[in-house]
């Protein structure tokens, strides 16, 4: 923050430092010496509520109406002893799903429906005996009903074991209801399985006549269907047709052998004739009939007329004879080539003929095959669900059989392995168990009840809280002195009157030296969260003991509002920074700082009173005439101590933050929750100004010991170097009265 001086420039005020970090608790937890000393504070709340809680009990324990407790143990078999080897119809045995079955057994005991049986049962003497003992004034009928609901504690011992446990105000009447329930569940679980028997014997008949008519149709339909198709062997004839499907195949393939050389042939005759050539030149043709004898003679005559035209001329007799046989040898092989070539052609056609039939043959004998296979699929469709019918209807019947058989046998599992029998004493009260069990609620509520009670407050009380939960230096503890023997508390130390309240300043100053290192001036301002928590007190010896150790200290009162340091030194408060400011607040240049109102004290202990008293604390504070004397203090003393209004209710304490160094936060042990002190705490730092730790004030030895600060033992032994014993015992006696005054 910067602030403006006299010619209008800004200057940054002194003191201040960079903000401190927020103190982290993440890792903070109650130790068990934070829950010890919660027992050693609030022991006797604990006490007080578990000697009323154990003597409540006690008291409704003696006064509780005896109770007695007969029990019948039931075993359900997993395995039944057979004349037979027949599977009932209705499975009873537990072999299968026995947690299923054991926890139905279990739901029916305990059911309503089950109860209201059980009621019906009983005689008129009987629900009598029942409800006898539960009649008073304010219930002059009981319910029988609600008797036995009240009363039941059915359990299961083991895997198949249960008990049937009750307990009535009468023997007789826990006997009675114990065998009545095992003996009418018996009943019921009988009663269960022949209607369960009787039942399955009417559906398997109804399934038996069923599968029997289906039988019975099934072989009709069989027979009809044969009949119709003429299937009198179905195999035979399945193996005609293939037989004949294979003679009519072979001979087309023949057939189609011979085609193809019939088409060769006429192809090659036709492409001949096509081009001019002889056909007698194609051996089919040459070959057929006697076309190969009339080319012979014809050769011949040829060669005999090329013999006689040597001799004789064209119209030589021989020559003309030799003509007219040739021409006659030409007009026979013309007439055999041509009828074979006719014929040829004829053959061709006839096995174009043939394939076509035996296409059909083939065609027609594969038709047949297909109608036998379809027919032959579905006679054995019929086949097949008249086997599956015939083969139901034998295991229905079987079955129907074994359940008639089965009716007749023992259908329960259950077994009563123990009956219950008249109990000869009341099993409660159990007077044995009351005295431990009142001692046991004594002691738990002894040590809950401190401990949830403490929990619950919250509030800061040891040393190892300060440390961990708030995350400060704890710096010390001041014992309670009273003020009936030291007048002055403000000058124990200064004025050396009492020795342990020495020895207490000396550890908190020596804190606060470890702190301050090598820095040779210092300011600290001392402030409490309330007002009355000593603050002023820890101020002024504080001063003192830094005084005592070769510092030249000054003592600011700057609680302006309600000033009350001058009384803890017993001098006047006429002037002081009040005065002063109000004097020279006007003025710009040179400022007197010889009529503050210093007070001497003691050698290197001066004091500035408050001066009065005003309700605008903080505009004196934050003004330009206080920093510049704030400036020229610090400059001459080597510790400056402020003491302020409680920092939890007035802002003045963060107003001094301009000023100073750290804070001295006095806090009066097991008074605040420990969030408000963690609270203000942050609230200081977030000023600049770092807290230097907190110190306990007000605390007796008592309450020291209690709350588990760790300086109690260091005071204890402390005490004893110095001969004060009628201080010590007066002290001792003072603290005591105050304590008893307290708790009145």
């Amino acid at each position: 923050m910067k602030t403006p001086d006299n010619n209008g420039n800004e200057r940054a005020r002194p003191g201040r430092t960079t903000p401190a970090t927020p103190v982290s608790t993440a890792s903070w937890k109650l130790t068990w010496q934070d829950y010890l000393g919660m027992i050693r504070e609030y022991w006797y709340l604990g006490a007080v509520l578990g000697v009323i809680a154990a003597g409540a009990w006690t008291y409704n324990a003696y006064q509780a109406i005896p109770l007695y407790r007969s029990s019948a143990t039931v075993l359900f078999e997993i395995t039944q002893d057979r004349v037979l080897n027949i599977e009932e119809v209705r499975d009873t045995s537990i072999r299968r799903a026995p947690d299923t079955i054991l926890r139905s057994h279990m739901a029916d005991l305990r059911s309503s429906t089950f109860r209201n049986k059980v009621i019906q049962s009983l005689s008129s003497d009987e629900r009598e005996l029942i409800i006898a003992d539960y009649r008073d004034e304010e219930n002059p009928e009981p319910s029988v009903h609600g008797v036995i609901a009240g009363a039941n504690n059915i359990r299961q011992l083991n895997a198949n074991i249960f008990a049937v446990e009750f307990h009535h105000r009468n023997p007789e009447a826990a006997q009675l209801l114990a065998n009545r329930f095992t003996q009418e569940f018996d009943r019921e679980l009988s009663s269960r399985g022949r209607e369960g028997s009787d039942s399955a014997i009417r559906f398997l008949r109804s399934q038996s006549e069923e599968h029997r008519l289906r039988v019975e149709r099934g072989e009709l339909a069989l027979q009809r269907y044969r009949k119709d198709r003429d299937l009198i062997s179905l195999e035979e004839s399945q193996n005609l047709v293939l037989e004949r499907l294979k003679t009519v195949s072979g001979s087309l393939n023949t057939a189609n052998v011979e085609l193809l050389d019939y088409e060769t042939r006429v192809r090659q005759l036709d492409e001949l004739i096509a081009a001019d050539g002889d056909p007698v030149r194609l051996p089919f043709i040459a070959q057929h009939g006697n076309v190969a004898q009339r080319v012979e003679e014809k050769r011949r005559l040829e060669a005999e007329r090329d013999l006689l035209s040597l001799r004789y001329g064209a119209r030589h007799p021989s020559m003309v004879a030799n003509k007219t046989a040739l021409e006659v040898a030409n007009r026979q092989l013309q007439d055999g080539v041509a009828f074979a070539v006719s014929s040829l052609r004829e053959q061709y056609a006839s096995q174009k003929q043939k394939v076509e039939t035996l296409k059909r043959a083939l065609a027609e004998a594969e038709r047949d095959a297909l109608e036998l296979d379809q027919a032959a699929i579905d006679y054995n469709v019929l086949r097949r669900k008249l086997a599956a019918d015939q083969q139901m209807f034998q295991q229905v019947h079987q079955r129907l059989n074994e359940a008639i058989i089965s009716s007749q046998m023992a259908n329960t599992n259950m077994r009563i392995v123990d009956p219950a029998f008249r109990p000869g004493s009341p099993f409660s009260p159990d007077t044995s168990k009351i005295v431990p069990t009142a001692l046991g609620i004594f002691l738990l509520l002894t040590l809950s009840v401190p401990v949830g009670y403490g929990v619950l407050r919250g509030r800061l009380k040891t040393s190892h809280e300060v440390e961990s939960y708030i995350g400060k230096v704890f710096l010390g503890v001041v014992h309670r002195f009273s003020r009936r023997k030291h007048k002055d508390l403000g000058r124990l130390v200064i004025d050396k009157t009492n020795p342990v309240a020495l020895e207490q300043f000396r550890a908190i100053y020596s804190q606060l030296l470890i702190q301050k290192g090598s820095d040779d001036r210092h300011t600290y301002v001392v402030s409490s969260l309330i007002p009355c928590e000593g603050k002023s007190f820890v101020t002024s010896n504080l001063a003192s003991t830094f005084c005592r150790h070769h510092h030249r200290v000054l003592v600011i009162d700057g609680d302006l509002r309600r000033p009350t340091l001058h009384k803890q030194f017993g001098v006047d408060n006429a002037r002081g920074v009040i005065k002063w400011y109000n004097e020279h607040e006007s003025d710009d240049d040179e400022i007197n700082f010889s009529n503050l109102g210093l007070i001497p004290l003691a050698d290197n202990l001066d004091f500035i009173p408050a001066g009065g008293y005003t309700n605008e604390p903080t505009e004196i504070i934050q003004s330009e005439t206080f920093v510049r004397l704030m400036d020229y203090l610090k400059t001459v003393y080597d510790v400056v101590i402020i003491d302020t209004p409680p920092a939890g209710v007035f802002s003045d304490a963060l107003c001094f933050a301009e000023f100073c160094d750290k804070f001295v936060l006095v806090v009066h042990p097991n008074k605040h929750p420990r969030s408000v002190v963690r609270s203000v705490v942050r609230q200081l730092e977030q000023s600049g100004t770092l807290v230097a730790g907190i110190i306990f004030n007000q605390l007796s030895k008592r309450k020291s010991k209690q709350l588990g600060t760790k300086y109690y033992h260091y005071a204890k032994y402390a005490s004893k170097y110095y001969t004060v014993p009628e201080d010590a015992e007066e002290q001792e006696s003072e603290e005591k009265a105050g304590e008893a005054a307290r708790k009145s």
